[in-house]
């Protein structure tokens, strides 16, 4: 469902779908804390749109450390 969307989409997705669950339901506190829920997915969604906006972009040649040995990243080696 979820595979091609970025983190922020889905945020977005999921306050989407709290406000048409808010909006068919019938009870009024069920519906203010749907709609409460909804504005909190927006809030993160901006938020995240924010992080990853403002952090750089890792180079493809970046490889994450597999373990740490004494405060020092050790990286596998990769073999052809």
């Amino acid at each position: 469902m979820f595979e091609d969307q970025s983190r922020v989409g889905k945020y977005q997705s999921r306050a989407a779908t709290l406000r048409m669950l808010a909006r068919d339901t019938r009870y009024p506190d069920v519906r203010a804390r749907l709609l409460s829920l909804a504005a909190e997915f927006e809030r993160l969604a901006d938020q995240v749109d924010k992080w990853e906006t403002a952090l750089p972009k890792q180079p493809k040649s970046w490889v994450k450390p597999r373990w740490y040995r004494n405060g020092i990243a050790v990286h596998e080696t990769l073999r052809a």
